[in-house]
């Protein structure tokens, strides 16, 4: 398995950050900064298609699993006034029949934004940027845990959201996303 992969994951679509007008691209910027519930409900139904598939492609059982997401930097909350991954963690896990909201089990302190860093300075950012919120450890000792999330580009955030699950007693983690970047040539 490459550097940049992890696995598994449950995905919609791949991402072409280039392209602007992309149909791909106006979804997620429709989820991340305009604030569409429409659209997140929409792809929060077809990851769940996902997430079932890839569940029964690895012998897991949904109502075992616990859904989170990890907490998108306090300043882009502020500027945009709310965090896409927790309400599409929300809608894909009510979608999946899950009885309560994902909740964030994890917090996210300091680090730069993500987005115009290499794979390598991704890691290093998050390197002690994230960890498991007081009541974390209980909820998820011996569970399987989703981690959804809208897109996934170098894999750095979900590795070091792994680590850090399997760490407090996660029996595995499994990953949701929207879109996954495609290393184009």
């Amino acid at each position: 398995m490459g550097r940049g992969e992890i696995s598994p994951l449950a995905k919609c679509f791949f991402y072409k950050p280039q392209k602007e007008s992309y149909a791909g691209n106006r979804v997620i910027y429709a989820i991340k900064h305009v604030d569409d519930k429409r659209i997140t409900k929409m792809m929060a139904q077809e990851l769940s298609f996902s997430i079932r598939e890839m569940m029964d492609s690895e012998g897991l059982e949904l109502p075992e699993c616990i859904f989170t997401f990890v907490p998108r930097r306090a300043s882009a909350i502020y500027k945009d006034g709310f965090d896409q991954g927790k309400r599409l963690a929300i809608y894909t896990a009510r979608v999946c029949g899950k009885p309560y909201k994902a909740k964030s089990l994890i917090v996210r302190r300091g680090g730069k934004e993500q987005k115009k860093l290499d794979a390598g300075k991704r890691q290093k950012n998050l390197s002690g940027a994230l960890e498991l919120k007081p009541f974390a450890k209980r909820k998820i000792r011996g569970k399987t845990v989703c981690v959804v999330d809208d897109v996934v580009t170098s894999g750095a955030t979900m590795r070091s959201a792994e680590r850090l699950l399997l760490s407090a007693g996660a029996e595995r983690v499994i990953f949701a996303c929207i879109a996954r970047t495609r290393n184009e040539k």
